[in-house]
């Protein structure tokens, strides 16, 4: 019986140790798995924040860096300062030298969690803001997540070929860019530039009415100080064209009001009718200041009317002021002058 009992109690021995085991493994597997999830989740949540920074980056390069050619963005190029480059290469970090500012600064960001290439795209519309049309980037950025299946879109490298956002015309792209989520588990973002480029375009409207404000003090001021020489100096008659405006020898209260007294500009000459230099108020009655004896440049305007060129003369996108003081009617009364911000004053 002894032995029948230490035989049984071996057989309970060797159960309880399968069972045991078991419970082991079990153990080890679930423990095993809540490491894979971990590491997913932090994957995922890595994800996150480096989708995020990119944007981040794209979005500041965009705003801040005014040498951005955005005729070019049909090929995904900018041109970053000193170095065209493809914008998916800037997304996965591979241009990162050579640059004046490098807005990516972390370099564990060439590729997404999961070791593939983050996913671009991007297209390019317009708002008209006061008459003027003003350039618009719509950017989406994603990874493809843990799958590691593109499942919300995919751009061509050279940015030739897009079922992100598409490029063919405003509308798709205005479409495409408020429909787009990330798919599956695919891990993404999107932005546009809109509000920024609102605000510096209400920016640019407020700059053009200050200086346009200015040329209108400016030009009443001498209008009225050459009709109170006018009237007051002897033989007016005798000055031409300040006075007797028409040279006849007889000088007509009111004559001197056909001059133009806004300042000459340099781009006049562009205008189809380039008017005489005997159609702009020359003060003689006082010294000249400079520059009034001459065509004024854009720069020479804001001096005159005692504005900084420094933030009158040139917009952060490139566009600078074009000043044209004949505008309308170039030789004869009333004269119109037009004050715009353009990238290319004619």
């Amino acid at each position: 019986m002894f032995k029948l009992l230490s035989s049984q109690r071996g057989a309970m021995f060797s159960m309880d140790t399968r069972v045991a085991l078991v419970i082991v493994s079990v153990l080890a597997g679930v423990v095993g798995t809540q490491v894979v999830s971990k590491i997913e989740k932090n994957r995922v949540e890595s994800s996150d924040i480096g989708v995020q920074k990119i944007a981040d980056a794209l979005e500041e390069m965009f705003i801040s860096t005014p040498g951005i050619d955005r005729t070019n963005f049909v090929n995904y190029t900018v041109l970053i300062p000193r170095t065209t480059v493809n914008l998916r290469d800037w997304v996965n970090g591979r241009v990162v030298t050579g640059n004046d500012v490098d807005y990516l600064k972390d370099s564990s960001l060439e590729k997404d969690p999961w070791g593939h290439d983050w996913m671009f795209g991007m297209c390019n519309t317009t708002i008209n803001v006061g008459g003027t049309l003003f350039g618009v980037d719509n950017v989406v950025i994603y990874s493809s997540g843990p799958d590691k299946n593109y499942d919300s879109g995919i751009s061509s490298d050279d940015g030739t070929t897009s079922v992100i956002l598409r490029k063919d015309t405003e509308a798709n792209c205005i479409t495409d860019y408020t429909n787009w989520k990330p798919m599956s588990d695919d891990i993404g973002v999107k932005f546009s530039t809109i509000e920024h480029v609102k605000k510096a375009a209400l920016e640019t409207h407020r700059r053009a009415a200050t200086v346009q404000k200015r040329l209108q003090e400016y030009e009443r001021t001498l209008r009225i100080e050459n009709k109170i020489f006018c009237a007051t100096t002897a033989n007016p008659e005798l000055l031409h064209p300040r006075c007797d405006f028409n040279n006849d020898g007889a000088y007509q209260p009111g004559e001197e009001q056909n001059l133009n007294y806004f300042p000459n500009s340099i781009h006049d000459a562009n205008d189809g009718v380039i008017a005489p230099n005997n159609y702009y108020y020359i003060p003689h009655g006082r010294a000249a200041v400079a520059p009034e004896l001459d065509e004024v440049n854009d720069s020479d305007l804001l001096t005159l009317l005692n504005l900084p060129p420094s933030k009158y003369n040139t917009f952060p996108d490139l566009r600078r002021l074009c000043y044209r003081s004949n505008y309308n009617n170039v030789l004869k009364a009333p004269f119109t002058v037009k004050i715009s911000y353009v990238t290319n004053c004619p």
